[in-house]
């Protein structure tokens, strides 16, 4: 609806499209002051960086956390934990076969999960419903008239 009144007060078509993406722009100024995700820090082995973000976040949401040494360690044997689970779990079967696997166990949890199987269900539909529009617009492109 916003979009609709932006359209109406701005009528150049550059224009509503530079106060549509100014938003977005100015969205992506803040990327780098994102603190990187504390499991990707630990299976990077950047525990100390991994244990800053959690103590920040912990701080955020008024939580205590055992201190800073012993959640490298906690950090570090969960590390070392999940490492050996997959070396466990890693099967013979290698390449295509085990890429298609691992894609099909990926795909079927949108099924499984009655939530998920929904919103998939949904999504599903309004990608249709988006690319039937689209295409019957640039194919009727040239019938529309213009007032």
């Amino acid at each position: 609806m916003l979009f609709g009144a932006w359209a109406y007060l701005v009528r150049d078509w550059r224009k509503l499209q530079l106060l549509c993406t100014l938003p977005v722009a100015l969205l992506l100024l803040h990327i780098p002051f994102v603190d990187e995700s504390p499991r990707w820090l630990m299976m990077q082995g950047r525990y100390k960086v991994a244990a800053n973000t959690l103590m920040k976040a912990a701080r955020w949401h008024s939580v205590t956390l055992p201190p800073r040494n012993e959640l490298e360690q906690l950090l570090a044997k969960f590390h070392s934990e999940d490492v050996e689970e997959r070396s466990e779990t890693r099967d013979s079967t290698t390449g295509a076969r085990c890429c298609l696997r691992t894609w099909w166990e990926d795909l079927s949890i949108l099924a499984r999960i009655p939530i998920l199987r929904r919103i998939t269900i949904a999504l599903f539909g309004c990608w249709f419903c988006t690319g039937v529009t689209y295409w019957g617009i640039s194919l009727s492109g040239t019938t529309f008239r213009l007032p």
